[in-house]
Order: C-alpha cells, then sequence, then structure tokens
C-alpha cells in the first residue's frame, strides 16, 4: 500500500546581523504528530534567531544534532523562546556536545497554543557553524482519552476544579495558578502545564471519558453536571416598582428566584468575563403574573431582537461573550 506523505518546507535567511539562517522543514508522523527539522546556520558571530511557523500541541521530544561539516564549537546552546522570552525546553539545549547528538525529553511538556510565535536561538556555535535543533509535535494536550470517575469525597487543598479521580490520585484544576494538576496522595505533580480549563465536571459522582481535543476544548462522554448558580431577587416592598439585581455570571448554568410581586429587572455585568464564556439563565419562579426583565445594555449585552427581554417562569436564555466584540451575545431562548 502506497502512503502519502507531505513535508512542507521554510526558508529563511537573516537579514539582520546576528541571525543566521534556517531552513524550516515538517513531517507528518502518526496520528496528528508532526516533527519539525531547524536546520541551522549561524552567523560570523556564532548566532541564529529564527521564528518558528508551527501549529499549536505538545513540545515532549527533542533533539539536537551538530553538523559533522561545519562543526559547532563545543558547549554550542540552543533554546526555544516564548513570547516573554522564556527557555520552553527548561534549559536542555544548554551547552551542547560539537560531536555528539543527544535526544532529550522536556522535564514539563510545554503546551503551545499557536497565538504567539516562539524563537528559535542559537549562541555560542562559532562563525557559519551549522545543526539541526528537531522537535515533536503531538496534538491536544493528553493525545489520548482518560477514563475519569469523579469522588466528591476528594478535596484537594487548593483545587478550584475537580476534573477526575484515578483511584488513589485525582486530576484538577489548581486554584493558585489555573494548572491541570495530577495529584497521587498529596503529592501535586503538574502534568500538562499551565492550561486553562472551562469544562467544568465539577464534584459530582459519575463517571466521564474526557478527551483533550486543545487548550480548552474537551469531549465528554456521560452526564456533565455543572453547579446552578443561584440567584434571588427579593421584594423591595415598594408597589409597583420592579425589584433590580446585578448579575455577574460566575457559573454555566444559572437559576433565578424572584420574590418580588411586580418583578425583577436583571443587568448583567461583564466584570471578570472571559472570551468564549456561555452561561445559561433558568427562571425558577416568579410570583403571579409578574415577570423577570433583563436589559439590553449598549456595549454589555446584545439581545435577539429589539429592546429587552421578558421572562416568566420555566423560561431560558443563553449568552455567550464574544471575544472581539467583548460583549454579551444571546445565543437563545426557551419561552416555555
Amino acid at each position: 500500500m502506497l502512503r502519502k506523505v507531505f513535508v512542507f518546507i521554510l526558508l529563511s535567511a537573516g537579514t539582520a546581523l546576528g541571525q543566521g539562517s534556517v531552513v524550516q522543514v515538517q513531517y507528518p508522523v502518526v496520528n496528528n504528530t508532526y516533527r519539525y527539522d531547524l536546520q541551522w546556520t549561524s552567523d560570523s558571530s556564532g548566532d541564529v534567531v529564527f521564528t518558528v511557523h508551527i501549529i499549536s500541541g505538545i513540545i515532549r521530544q527533542v533533539e539536537f544534532v551538530p553538523d559533522g561539516t561545519a562543526v559547532p564549537d563545543d558547549e554550542y546552546d540552543v533554546e526555544l523562546l516564548s513570547s516573554d522570552s522564556v527557555d520552553v525546553l527548561g534549559g536542555l539545549g544548554i551547552d551542547q556536545s560539537d560531536t555528539s547528538a543527544l535526544v532529550g525529553y522536556i522535564a514539563n511538556p510545554y503546551y503551545y497554543d499557536g497565538r504567539e510565535p516562539l524563537t528559535l536561538s542559537v549562541t555560542n556555535s562559532g562563525s557559519e557553524t551549522a545543526g539541526i535543533f528537531r522537535f515533536y509535535m503531538a496534538p491536544g494536550g493528553t493525545g489520548g482519552s482518560l477514563p475519569l470517575t469523579v469522588d466528591t469525597l476528594f478535596v484537594p487543598s487548593d483545587i478550584k476544579m475537580l476534573l477526575g479521580d484515578l483511584g488513589a490520585s485525582a486530576i484538577y484544576q489548581r486554584a493558585s495558578d489555573d494548572a491541570l494538576v495530577l495529584d497521587t496522595d498529596g503529592d501535586s505533580v503538574n502534568i500538562v502545564g499551565d492550561l486553562e480549563v472551562d469544562q467544568n465536571l465539577n464534584a459530582v459522582s459519575g463517571t466521564y471519558s474526557l478527551t483533550l481535543i486543545s487548550e480548552t476544548t474537551f469531549l465528554a462522554q456521560g452526564l456533565i453536571v455543572a453547579t446552578p448558580q443561584a440567584v434571588g431577587c427579593a421584594n423591595n416592598s415598594v408597589a409597583l416598582v420592579p425589584a433590580a439585581i446585578t448579575l455577574v455570571p460566575t457559573a454555566s448554568y444559572i437559576e433565578v428566584t424572584n420574590l418580588d410581586p411586580d418583578g425583577c429587572t436583571i443587568t448583567l455585568d461583564e466584570a471578570g468575563a472571559v472570551a468564549g464564556e456561555q452561561f445559561e439563565i433558568t427562571i425558577l419562579s416568579t410570583p403571579g403574573v409578574s415577570e423577570v426583565l433583563i436589559l439590553e445594555l449598549p456595549g454589555v449585552v446584545d439581545l435577539a431582537g429589539v429592546g429587552d427581554v421578558t421572562l416568566t417562569a420555566n423560561n431560558v436564555i443563553g449568552f455567550r461573550y464574544a471575544s472581539t466584540l467583548n460583549i454579551f451575545l444571546e445565543r437563545y431562548r426557551s419561552i416555555n
């Protein structure tokens, strides 16, 4: 059986002093994993600076290969820098041999989301020397499915979101820095790095099959239970004047109970809103024929149709926070 393999080659020659030149070659490997070869040649100062063009994914395995002809100086340095000038290789490429190749594994696998460029930096290699920096980019965050059982009794000391119980260990999102953590008998080990997770399974007993698709996207099989944000609209005891509240969404599912017989007016507040967040509001109850009014607010809330929306008991409305507009957009409405 013949298999077609597509290789992407990117050529770059430095135009400023101290940049050198790089040929970037991309090879598909297996299961959406790619191998990247950065074939570098230093300039007269012994340096290379190159902006790397890659897809998003996890970098785990890397290789440093000195050229056999244009041999670099011993203890030359290779770094892969983030937009904040942090070496995502964790210093693995420092003091490389001039004659021996090295295959290494990053201690903390680096998740690259594709939003900011990475930069290859080679220094101390000598004038017009060469080599290859090779790395493998795996898709997603874990590269597979995790069968997770959530235990309501497991409460790590620094937990923002419980994602799964693996028997003696658990996976959770750490509150202090939003990292995804595997906790084994209380010993926390960062397994994915700085990962913001927006799929909230909460601490509800049950079994799930969870696949990490990208930085904040999960494919879940099984019942996902969201802990509701309970919102009350108290009776203001003023005749013919509806009560009024400001609602800051903090959960994906919000339940509103109105106690004012003249109705309730809700103003959505975008404080702390994150691009792409979604939430649903359900009106649990409202006395008599009173109604709940959600206000349309220019620059904050954009409702379908014209003007405010009026809801009664058992009505549902959904919103998404749009990244480019910085506004809550109505996604759907159910008048039951």
